[in-house]
């Protein structure tokens, strides 16, 4: 992979997604959306993808599901367990078994490459709410990606004099 990481992290509502659009219209950068979720959603739920096309069928995402037909099943569930915040606790230790990692990296390679090769850009945007994956991302691909972290603080919105 030769495009850098920028991995949106923050709470719903915090303002990631309106982030990652404006850095989408960019030069030089694509926006993947929340990768954890293309897999999920877009091939077991059949959710569509922003192009309009099923995903099966868009040209992006379908070069995914043919190299992956046979076990989608077990690439959501190894990104669930590594990446979601119940994966937490051993994205910092380090302490994934070998299998799972070897699983983890291939599935990340598949759709980061599948970006690069639908948007050749310096930069692709992932974005999501796990901190695990942030740490898991760094790990995957040493030197390559950077953390923006958003903070929902509703003090910005309510101000009270002497609070």
């Amino acid at each position: 992979m030769n495009s850098n990481i920028i991995y949106l992290m923050g709470a719903g509502r915090s303002g990631t997604t309106i982030l990652e659009v404006l850095l989408h219209n960019s030069p030089g950068i694509s926006a993947a959306g929340e990768l954890t979720k293309v897999l999920q959603y877009g091939f077991l739920n059949g959710t569509t993808c922003s192009c309009g096309h099923s995903v099966d069928t868009c040209e992006v995402w379908r070069r995914v599901k043919e190299s992956s037909l046979s076990d989608i099943h077990v690439k959501v569930k190894y990104l669930k367990q590594l990446d979601y915040h119940s994966g937490l606790i051993k994205a910092v230790l380090n302490s994934h078994s070998k299998d799972k990692w070897e699983k983890y990296l291939e599935t990340n390679r598949l759709l980061f490459s599948t970006v690069e090769d639908a948007s050749p850009t310096p930069h692709i945007v992932d974005a999501s709410k796990y901190a695990a994956r942030a740490l898991n991302l760094h790990r995957a691909f040493p030197k390559k990606v950077k953390v923006i972290c958003l903070l929902r603080n509703p003090m910005g919105f309510i101000h009270k004099k002497g609070c």
